[in-house]
């Protein structure tokens, strides 16, 4: 039996489908508290909660923990890069697969959740 399909490695293809986004993250996590708060060098990490969602992780023990995970719903822009799906309620999550960047800013989904941004390169 031959078929056709989409390769894998071309674009569009899903050779690591979301999974390229997981992994640690380090550089500026900015806390918007009153007044906001900025922290360089932070880590964050980036796990796989289903096969359409990546949650996002502060490192703990450190000042910047007091941020909830957060968990986007997300989708692969052909070989490019993954972002939050449009719209979604969570905030603006994209990595870019080039140079393994991440940028991303929580929306506040209830009164006790703590927004933040981040900015930062694959480790």
């Amino acid at each position: 039996f031959v078929g056709c399909s989409k390769s894998d490695n071309e674009p569009g293809g899903t050779s690591t489908g979301i999974s390229g986004a997981v992994g640690t993250f380090k550089g500026k996590l900015t806390v918007y508290t009153s007044p906001s708060v900025e922290y360089f060098d932070a880590i964050v990490s980036v796990s796989k909660a289903a096969d359409n969602k990546l949650t996002v992780t502060v490192k703990s023990g450190e000042v910047y923990s007091l941020v909830q995970p957060k968990t986007f719903q997300v989708n692969t822009v052909g070989a490019l890069s993954i972002t939050a799906v449009t719209g979604s309620p969570e905030g603006h999550f994209i990595y870019t697969h080039e140079n393994k960047s991440l940028n991303l800013i929580t929306m506040k989904q209830s009164a006790t959740e703590i927004q933040f941004a981040f900015e930062g390169t694959k480790q």
